[in-house]
């Protein structure tokens, strides 16, 4: 499986445990994303959480295995649950700890109401590693995992959305803007390279690398991050991702931009007009005839990084301007507990879309659904025997 498979089997299968923690724990048990890949424990036998024992009477060979016992590790040999199918693991593994004996085992767990504190609830029972949060929580941080709770609800998952995502324009920028200064090579630039390379179909079966041109993968990223990817496609070739605006009716050519609107250059235009493209990225700003624009490799005193620069809206290196499909703006003046009770009344949406409105609104969406879990749990906490 890909980072991006076990995402989405962590969403839809998510029921107690936070997303991001059950994705973190996947990605670490099986070692997914080590130089040696995926376990034989997880392909052959699709166990991705290494949870021991037998599943429908079905036990692996005797595998090895490390145990942290009176402070040294060991190796040991022990067989491992067998399952037939990559969604029966992830659905075990809530069964599991949402059984009468896993709520017993694993109380802390069952206490916690944050995603720090569920790793904690895990360390030391689920796993004898010492610095099993620790490593958890890298995961979670390194990927942006935690982007995956928003509309998580303890004990009943992911709120599902049916309605398609309207993103607006101020959500765009505030997207692009949040990578500014990321230069190439740094934790953020390859933070934005693995994430481009979750795709389960990536354009032409292409892995991005960390050495390549970035221009194209950025404003794929952005895209993907705002799900308007399935729309507009993503690509790590510009002249490839023109065709998909053409495909997409989205491509406006040579035109006067409008702030979200994405630019593409040919640095030849004027000697070979309609040629081969060289660069690709937004419209953050307009002003009259100039433009102002944050691309991923642009540079600035020989340094690759997201940056940004002026244009007159018609410079000759310009190729022309692709036009998405940009949703009106939300009150963007709203205080925090007006967010909360626009949420609790259905008016933010649910899944990506509520994320994106909660963000337009200027607040965090990840402190809003806490406020919201919180209330949620009080509301429907058993009253107190006398």
């Amino acid at each position: 499986m890909s980072i991006k498979e076990i995402i989405e089997l962590a969403v839809k299968c998510a029921r107690i445990t936070y997303p991001s923690v059950l994705i973190a724990q996947a990605l670490h048990e099986s070692g997914l994303l080590t130089s040696k890949g995926a376990s034989g424990l997880a392909v052959k036998y699709h166990n991705w959480f290494g949870i021991k024992g037998s599943y429908k009477g079905k036990t692996t060979p005797k595998l090895d295995t490390s145990e942290f016992i009176d402070g040294k590790w060991i190796e040991i040999k022990d067989g491992f649950r067998w399952y037939e199918t990559d969604a029966q693991s992830f659905e075990d593994r809530e069964d599991l700890l949402d059984s009468d004996w896993g709520r017993s085992v694993y109380s802390r767990f069952h206490q916690a109401q944050t995603v720090e504190g569920q790793t904690l609830g895990l360390q030391g029972v689920y796993a004898t590693d010492p610095t099993y949060s620790d490593k958890l929580l890298a995961y979670i941080k390194q990927y942006n995992l935690k982007q995956y709770d928003v509309g998580f609800v303890i004990g009943k998952g992911i709120e599902k959305e049916n309605e398609e995502m309207g993103v607006t324009t101020s959500q765009l920028v505030a997207e692009i803007k949040k990578h500014a200064g990321a230069t190439k090579y740094s934790t953020a630039h390859k933070a934005l390279v693995d994430y481009y390379n979750t795709q389960s179909k990536l354009p032409r079966g292409t892995r991005m690398t960390y050495d390549w041109d970035w221009c194209a993968m950025f404003v794929s990223v952005v895209l993907m991050r705002l799900g308007l990817a399935p729309k507009y496609g993503t690509e790590i070739s510009v002249g490839f991702y023109k065709q998909k605006f053409i495909d997409a009716k989205i491509w406006k050519g040579k035109v006067r931009p409008q702030v979200g609107d994405i630019i593409i250059w040919n640095w030849d235009e004027s000697n070979s007009p309609g040629g081969w493209p060289d660069h690709i990225g937004f419209v953050t700003a307009v002003n009259g005839n100039s433009i102002t624009t944050t691309e991923g490799n642009t540079f600035k005193n020989g340094v690759s990084l997201v940056g940004s620069n002026t244009y007159a809206w018609n410079a000759s290196s310009i190729q022309g301007y692709a036009r998405m499909d940009l949703g009106t703006a939300v009150n963007t003046n709203m205080t925090f507990e007006q967010v909360v009770l626009a949420v609790l009344a259905g008016s933010m949406g649910n899944g990506a879309k509520r994320i994106a409105n909660i963000k337009a609104a200027g607040q965090d969406p990840f402190k809003v659904q806490a406020e919201i879990n919180k209330r949620l749990t009080t509301a429907t906490a058993p009253a107190p025997t006398k």
